[in-house]
């Protein structure tokens, strides 16, 4: 994988440990965590004030946590609106008028992720090239905060500097 940043911008994004080997779902960031549903597992994942993950083993968990028809990811009592293989519904514009678009090359396998603020040029957050792109998603969490970009070979988190 191969990203290229333009320009200094306000997300930066988030070291996470490698944890999952192919993402079939994850969740719209709330208070500093987030899911990731893959082959190995649910990931829990802390986003702040230090990043961690925890792992559960996917041998151990009930196949209905993953409801692909309304979306979500029901771990605990609580349940985590989600996007992935099976679709979702993301976040693309954040309460103070940020707006996000994602620009796929199906044919040559690239991603570019663009943060468009109200007022100013856009960022280009990312760009990534030769990668499997079966899925891709992009969302704000409902605060703001963070910005998360999945894709079938991977995820990536950015939290709003300042």
């Amino acid at each position: 994988m191969d990203a290229s940043l333009t320009q200094p911008m306000p997300w930066g994004l988030i070291q996470l440990p490698v944890f999952y080997h192919r993402p079939v779902a994850y969740t719209i960031p709330e208070e500093d965590e987030l899911r990731v549903l893959s082959d190995r597992g649910l990931h829990e994942v802390t986003l702040a004030p230090v990043p961690s993950v925890h792992t559960h083993d996917l041998a151990l968990l009930d196949a209905s946590m993953y409801d692909v028809k309304r979306g979500v990811i029901t771990h605990g009592a609580r349940e985590w609106p989600c996007l992935g293989y099976h679709g979702g519904t993301p976040i693309r514009e954040s309460a103070d008028g940020w707006r996000l678009r994602q620009v796929i090359y199906h044919d040559i396998g690239n991603i570019q992720l663009w943060a468009d603020p109200p007022n100013g040029p856009s960022f280009l957050v990312a760009e990534f090239f030769d990668c499997d792109t079966d899925f891709v998603n992009c969302t704000f969490s409902r605060d703001g905060r963070y910005l998360v970009l999945g894709w079938s070979d991977g995820l990536l988190v950015f939290r709003r500097e300042g």
